[in-house]
């Protein structure tokens, strides 16, 4: 018999304020595969987040409300931790 070694399929990490730092709960987490799908959850109060299932391949999508998405591939990795910058769009508003 050959031993097999399986590929990590778990994920985990924290999202953060790149500001202050502080944890971001409610934050919607994915791992999208090649093929659209892939596990999806939020983080929780602390900011920390755990996917499993995760396929190989796959791009994290992190998208908050005032934070914006960010999106990136894994590679090889079963944890990443993200720093969000808070996103202020200001304009005016005419009615010509």
């Amino acid at each position: 018999r050959w031993p097999v070694a399986l590929r990590p399929d778990t994920l985990t990490g924290t999202v953060t304020d790149a500001e202050s730092g502080a944890p971001i709960a409610g934050v919607a987490v994915r791992a999208v595969g090649g093929d659209g799908s892939g596990p999806s959850g939020t983080t929780a109060a602390d900011g920390t987040f755990s996917l499993a299932g995760v396929p190989e391949g796959a791009d994290i999508r992190v998208e908050a409300a005032d934070f914006g998405a960010v999106a990136e591939p894994l590679g090889d990795r079963t944890r990443v931790d993200v720093a969000l910058r808070n996103v202020v769009i200001t304009g005016m508003v005419r009615n010509d």
